[in-house]
């Protein structure tokens, strides 16, 4: 229903929302895919592998191997088919070095520590001592999940990802779990 008044409006556009980068809205359109249990492996994952091509193509045979390498260089490379990836985009860590270091911002990939290795994934948000982190192999599936800020040992931003968009977001939203 529109309702006409005599006079100026007494509404203002509110700041426009900054769009999520092109790679972040390819990560939240594959929430919710998960590893399949058991000796079968879920296509999607499999397939991320295949259309990468190079030696990934042929090393990765299963979801049992760790994938969030897989899945930050899945969004990057589909949606910045110019952006260099890390050579082994399957460790974690390698990702430290990846494009340029930046702010948190929506978008903005997130390299962690943790005993035996590493996590990557993207800002999609932050509180008092958490990174809500969008990420995949995160409980075996794509989803938020929140990782302790001092665990982070990098936050990188492609070099052919355009401007960077927006500033920090204080968001604790009630499906991010710890990771």
């Amino acid at each position: 229903m529109i309702v006409k008044t005599s006079g100026p409006s007494q509404f203002q556009r509110g700041p426009a929302t900054p769009a999520d980068p092109i790679w972040m809205r390819e990560a939240r359109r594959q929430m919710g895919i998960l590893e399949v249990p058991g000796s079968k492996s879920n296509p999607t994952i499999l397939g991320w592998a295949k259309a990468l091509g190079g030696w990934v193509a042929n090393f990765y045979k299963d979801d049992d191997t760790p994938w969030c390498g897989l899945f930050a260089a899945h969004c990057i490379g589909l949606t910045l088919p110019a952006e260099k990836l890390p050579t082994n985009y399957l460790s974690a860590l390698a990702w430290a070095d990846f494009g340029i270091q930046c702010e948190p911002v929506i978008g903005a990939v997130l390299v962690f520590r943790r005993n035996g290795g590493g996590h990557v994934g993207f800002y999609a948000g932050e509180n008092d001592d958490s990174y809500v982190v969008l990420g995949g192999n995160q409980g075996n599936s794509v989803k938020l999940s929140n990782v302790e800020k001092r665990r982070c040992i990098g936050i990188r931003w492609p070099k052919t990802g355009g401007a960077q968009i927006g500033g920090r977001v204080n968001s604790t939203p009630p499906e991010a779990s710890p990771q």
